[in-house]
């Protein structure tokens, strides 16, 4: 399972330069040629505190670094080319914070920029592990809002939860979210794919240090796994961090 993880990667590197473009075979990861930082350096950013849609915000991972060459997405969502695939990004509740969560944020990278319909779903866990799911606490779906941004050629997408979670202090959760695109009728829905992008830098993090390194989890029928670590026991930036984020309140 392992070996396979890590040829499909290997076998699935593509410039983020590209990223806006149609990929037809599905692929689990995008990551950033060898040999595009050079060009790509010189390119100008804009970086905003926080997204907009997170809010309001008590957590924020830090902005995805096309630059970078350890930028890299991750297969994350449902569409006709790639049917619920799904990531888990992990945060630590400190042992003195007692609080809800009440809403998602992840930033994606979308291979032809559709989401249809604008719906979400969710789920929150505990205690995952390898090939675990842990236990669920919450999960559901609901209205999707999406806005590009900045020029960081990512969406930031965030769902609201239909009640609030109450946090246990001290606990570590892991939070997914499914951006769609099932509309038989947009063709665009059989060529889409979407992919929760990391961190590297934490750039414009919002209590970023509440997010454990190397705790991302994989899980697809699709692809054929179940809950997999992303950095399969290394210590890669790439894998270390996705960019999320959570609304909520003390």
């Amino acid at each position: 399972m392992r070996h396979f993880l890590l040829a499909a990667i290997a076998t699935a590197v593509f410039s983020l330069t590209t990223m806006a473009q149609d990929t037809k075979a599905p692929t689990i990861t995008l990551r950033q040629a060898e040999g595009t930082s050079a060009q790509q350096g010189t390119r100008s950013l804009t970086f905003y505190t926080v997204p907009t849609l997170c809010k309001p915000c008590v957590f924020y991972g830090g902005d995805f670094n096309p630059n970078d060459p350890n930028a890299e997405g991750f297969a994350n969502g449902n569409t006709l080319l790639v049917p619920d695939t799904e990531v888990y990004a992990a945060v630590d509740v400190p042992k003195n914070v007692n609080g809800a969560i009440t809403g998602i944020l992840f930033m994606i990278s979308a291979t032809a920029g559709a989401f249809d319909p604008a719906t979400a779903t969710y789920d929150i866990r505990t205690g995952i592990s390898e090939g675990k799911g842990g236990n669920g606490v919450a999960s559901g779906s609901g209205p999707m809002s999406f806005a590009l941004y900045g020029n960081l050629g990512v969406y930031q997408t965030a769902v609201n939860l239909t009640k609030p979670l109450t946090v246990t202090p001290g606990t570590r959760y892991w939070f997914n979210m499914q951006p769609q695109c099932t509309n038989s009728g947009n063709s665009a829905c059989s060529t889409e794919q979407f992919y929760l992008v990391n961190t590297t830098q934490e750039t414009n993090g919002l209590n970023a240090g509440a997010q454990p390194p190397y705790q991302m989890f994989f899980n697809s029928t699709f692809f054929g796994f179940d809950f997999e670590n992303l950095c399969e026991g290394k210590d890669s930036p790439s894998c270390a961090r996705a960019s999320y984020g959570l609304m909520g309140h003390k």
